[in-house]
């Protein structure tokens, strides 16, 4: 029968420094598969809650809008956006928060860092600074009541149809590996012209109201 040989404390090291040295060196590597997935991780949320507002328009037959906070001011999730459905009217005032509706927040690590429907239809370019989005390209709806108060938000308005009454064209959100820090968007991953290039966009279409993940071009464009 063969002896067992236990192993010495000097082998022992030796194998838990290799293992610290290996961990070491994939941890970057596995953070930055981590951030770079929060982008899609954003737009798949974006694109859910964009979809049940849609299916709950057509089901209620109502005006079902998505609206959304910038900066956590008034959903009280400091530094991050969020989203949330709600019941408006023809004229888009608040009529109140979908059933079983809670303020959706947004991956910390990506942001929308533009909102667009074109002007003439045509999609938009992402950034090449770190200011936030434009907000007056979506509806503006009046008398949001949550616990913070009463708030004038901007969103996307589904009509009893399923299409998007407001905006009126199609419209685009553009997604990107960023940071929000006391107002200002910090780009992870920015080209020598300053655009950040870990980016995915969520594209509505306004006829028919529906939703999907849009491609990016070489130049940020949004196709």
């Amino acid at each position: 029968m063969k002896k067992f040989t236990p192993y010495t404390l000097i082998e022992i090291m030796v194998v838990m420094a290799l293992a610290a040295v290996l961990v070491a060196l994939a941890l970057p590597a596995f953070s930055a598969l981590m951030r770079g997935n929060s982008v899609g991780i954003t737009c798949g949320m974006i694109k859910n809650t964009l979809d049940q507002a849609q299916a709950r328009a057509l089901t209620e037959r109502k005006y079902v809008a998505t609206v959304f906070d910038p900066d956590g001011s008034v959903s009280g999730l400091t530094d991050t956006q969020a989203m949330r459905n709600c019941y408006v009217s023809e004229a888009y005032a608040f009529v109140g928060w979908v059933e079983e509706s809670a303020w959706v927040k947004l991956d910390q690590e990506a942001q929308i860092l533009v909102l667009n429907n074109g002007g003439t239809g045509d999609a938009p370019t992402f950034p090449t600074n770190g200011n936030p989005p434009n907000m007056s390209t979506l509806q503006s709806i009046s008398s949001v009541q949550d616990a913070g108060g009463t708030n004038n938000l901007r969103g996307v308005v589904f009509t009893s149809y399923g299409n998007i009454r407001a905006p009126n064209s199609n419209f685009y959100f553009g997604v990107g590996e960023a940071t929000l820090v006391n107002g200002n968007y910090i780009y992870k991953n920015p080209d020598s012209s300053g655009r950040e290039t870990n980016v995915m966009a969520v594209k509505v279409n306004h006829f028919t109201g529906r939703s999907q993940i849009a491609t990016i071009n070489e130049s940020g464009r949004i196709e």
